[in-house]
């Protein structure tokens, strides 16, 4: 099993929750990156990738707006939602895939 980055992995549970929250619980996509996000192998990630990507347009945009929006709540709560030590330094910011998908950033 590939190690998961703790930022990589919190971004990849906020889209599944993002996607339950559009699609049910119980939508492959949402297995998918939840698989993908649990054991963070490159198959897992891009079998992921494409199941997501197979969405119609307005479904990704409306599950982008609703990630943005859950990971805006996580960033505001202590430590960005994450188990981290604030002492370490380190970049904080948003994956690359929760931004601005729409507007031209490719993602990860």
């Amino acid at each position: 099993m590939t190690p998961v980055d703790p930022l990589d992995r919190r971004a990849l549970e906020i889209l599944s929750e993002a996607v339950a929250e559009k699609l049910g619980h119980t939508d492959q996509i949402v297995l998918h990156v939840l698989r993908a996000s649990s054991t963070g192998e490159p198959d897992d990630r891009a079998r992921a990738r494409s199941a997501f990507d197979a969405l119609p347009d307005w479904q990704r945009v409306a599950i982008g707006y609703a990630a943005r929006s859950r990971a805006r709540a996580s960033v505001e709560a202590p430590y960005g939602g994450l188990d981290v030590d604030p002492d370490v330094p380190g970049d904080r910011s948003l994956p690359r895939f929760l931004l601005g998908r729409e507007s031209g950033a490719d993602g990860a």
